[in-house]
């Protein structure tokens, strides 16, 4: 391991540990409204037919986007995407 692996090493171990003692530090309160808030985020409130739209409306300002590239612009995001 040479001397920046060795850091980088020992700061993602303090991190754990910070990260570990701050969960441990919190009441089963705290740690139910945490799981509440990432159950929350995790599911989504639009229905099937408002994704529908949203998608839609992405996808055709995606395609104005392209009919106004160049073609030297079209080269570079494709090159971009191989990537």
């Amino acid at each position: 391991m040479n001397e920046t692996a060795k850091h980088r090493q020992i700061r993602l171990e303090k991190k754990k540990r910070r990260d570990q003692s701050r969960r441990s530090n919190g009441t089963e309160e705290h740690h139910q409204l945490r799981l509440e808030k990432q159950k929350t985020r995790n599911q989504s409130s639009e229905t099937a037919e408002q994704r529908q739209i949203r998608l839609d409306k992405q996808k055709t300002r995606t395609q104005s986007n392209r009919s106004n590239e160049t073609e030297q612009q079209r080269q570079i995001r494709l090159e971009k995407q191989r990537k």
